[in-house]
């Protein structure tokens, strides 16, 4: 386990997470892009995934609060540009917090999800609901071996902590 403290504004610590992480953020998208061409040995099937991934995701930066989009962008500045054919750093780090759509389908095959849970009621403290979800999908243990404690003081909003991997920022799940 690595531990990060990053603060400021959002393109500020997404450009210090970059810095910081550089090799965990590269290591991690190798590690993710190998396990993807496991899964999917046939480079005609990369190629409609790929598509897929593209077109669903297309408006996604649209649904992405600004200030994440800034952190992404500045962390994005630390990715390898061995990977520009998927596609532009900014683009594939933005896309890999959209992991899970990849999941979603690959779901047929049941090779990834995430773990998650809600509670309300008397189970929580105000009775409201709370949803959380883990970024623990499986893409094998090298993805998983290289986690980072992430403590976050953001110049707006709360302080926070969270257990993530190189070149993701944020919670994933709101």
């Amino acid at each position: 386990m690595y531990e990060l403290y990053v603060e400021g504004e959002s393109y500020e610590r997404g450009v210090a997470a970059g810095k910081l992480t550089r090799e965990l953020v590269q290591y991690q998208e190798e590690v993710f892009t190998n396990q993807i061409h496991q899964l999917v040995p046939s480079d005609f099937y990369l190629s409609i995934l790929q598509l897929f991934v593209g077109w669903f995701n297309r408006d996604l930066d649209a649904h992405v609060p600004d200030e994440y989009r800034q952190e992404i962008y500045g962390m994005s500045k630390a990715a390898s540009h061995e990977f520009d054919d998927i596609a532009p750093p900014y683009q594939r780090i933005l896309n890999y917090h959209a992991a899970h759509d990849i999941g979603h389908a690959l779901q047929n095959m049941s090779l990834v999800g995430c773990t998650s849970f809600a509670t309300w009621g008397s189970a929580s403290e105000d009775g409201s609901l709370i949803v959380g979800r883990n970024f623990d999908f499986y893409v094998g243990d090298e993805f998983a071996r290289d986690k980072i404690i992430a403590f976050y003081n953001p110049a707006d909003g709360h302080k926070f902590m969270m257990v993530t991997f190189g070149g993701m920022t944020g919670v994933l799940s709101a």
